[in-house]
């Protein structure tokens, strides 16, 4: 019958690739993942980061000298640290009727809601993230003044704000909230990107290309927040948890930046197969020290304040109804606007 999956491997594979179509934010971040994890030293994964070099310039005709020698760098790798800390699951019991009877497609009736429910739990992580985010600055107006250009005109800010940190331009995302989305929606100078045929959740989500960033949207974050950033300002950590022993069969495996262990096991005392999917799950922020520039080029690196330069979020807000002038409970909504 179409559900019984016995290799254990194929029943991994096919919970992983379900798990890759449901990602949205998460597939917009950087991703390590790795199968059979067997633990690290405080449940903690190091990421390297490569090594910041000035470089140096010198006069042309400098080297002729007789005590000329190169001026060498040292190289100081980074890393950055991610804690696993999160256990991230799905089981199912299914009895000997459900399985002979009811199930027809395993793949689409038990494994398709258990990677659904694994994704929206490592959504919500990645959307924690953004809206943990201060915003750089508020914008408000009238729905027509939002929607006939205001927000667009946000974005620009928000590239702004990325180009001043020298983040890379290649590959910067734009995330926005549904009211957002509903504004740009509204906007005559933006076009909704179709993706037809392609069933990726990420694909479904997008809205296209504006100013240098991908945009898309996701309801896992505030309705009215917008984050724009690199892929490297986070980092997805998943481990497969290693299969034990006593399982009848289970398989771990890694793809495409996911990490996943698939169990399936029989207990005689309730006639219930029970179908386990399972993830360590940890989100790692990219710091960076704030790094200025000589005249002739030269960096100077401030290593004692890191902070987050790849990511900066803005809100939009709709001005209050200014109702009854003689009510003194309404506002006019204007405060901190930026047109």
């Amino acid at each position: 019958m179409a559900h019984n999956i016995v290799k254990a491997e194929k029943w991994a594979s096919a919970a992983v690739g379900l798990l890759e179509r449901e990602l949205v934010l998460t597939a917009l971040v950087g991703r390590d993942a790795g199968a059979e994890f067997t633990g690290a030293r405080g449940d903690t994964v190091n990421i390297k980061r490569p090594s910041l070099l000035s470089g140096t310039i010198e006069a042309l005709r400098d080297m002729q000298g007789s005590s000329y020698q190169l001026q060498t760098e040292d190289l100081e790798e980074g890393s950055i640290s991610v804690s696993l800390q999160h256990h991230i699951y799905s089981a199912v019991d299914l009895t000997d009727a459900e399985l002979t009877l009811d199930i027809v497609d395993f793949g689409a009736q038990v494994l398709a809601p258990q990677t659904r429910a694994i994704a929206d739990r490592v959504e919500s992580l990645i959307a924690a993230k953004f809206n943990g985010l201060t915003p750089a600055f508020t914008v408000s107006g009238t729905p027509d003044d939002l929607g006939g250009g205001k927000v667009r005109r946000a974005i620009t800010e928000l590239r702004k704000i990325l180009n001043a940190r020298s983040v890379p331009m290649t590959g910067r995302v734009l995330v926005v909230g549904v009211d957002v989305e509903g504004y740009l929606l509204q906007d005559p100078n933006l076009t909704r990107a179709s993706y037809a045929g392609d069933a990726s959740a990420l694909r479904a989500a997008e809205l296209g290309n504006l100013y240098g960033f991908r945009v898309v949207v996701s309801p896992a974050i505030d309705p009215d927040r917008m984050v724009a950033l690199h892929p490297s300002a986070y980092t997805l950590v998943t481990r497969a948890p290693r299969v034990p022993e006593g399982a009848v069969s289970g398989s771990s495996i890694s793809y495409a930046g996911v990490a996943m262990r698939a169990l399936r096991d029989y207990n005689s005392a309730t006639a219930r197969d029970r179908s386990v999917l399972s993830t360590f799950v940890g989100v790692g922020e990219t710091l960076d020290p704030e790094i200025t520039y000589d005249a002739d080029g030269a960096k100077t690196v401030d290593m004692e304040n890191p902070t987050m330069l790849r990511a900066v979020a803005a809100v939009i807000q709709e001005d209050e109804d200014p109702g009854d002038p003689g009510d003194p409970g309404n506002g006019n909504g204007n405060g901190g606007s930026n047109d």
